[in-house]
């Protein structure tokens, strides 16, 4: 996303580069989380970080978005 907005006045309102470096980080742990045995020490862990990456994600949008 180069800009978040632009107004008719032709003001600018630059976006968070951040998102997609989020984005790409999340799918890749629930790409590697598919293989664990549910419910594992590993699953959980892995569930608690792709749950923290989301609301990240959440807020993000709550934040720009929204």
């Amino acid at each position: 996303m180069k800009s978040l907005a632009t107004l008719s006045t032709g003001e600018v309102f630059e976006g968070a580069k951040s998102y997609r470096k989020l984005e790409s980080k999340l799918s890749r742990l629930q790409y590697l989380n598919r293989h664990k045995t549910k419910f594992s020490n590993n699953w959980k862990k892995s569930q608690l970080k792709i749950a923290q990456l989301q609301g990240q994600d959440s807020q993000y949008q709550e934040r720009y978005i929204a």
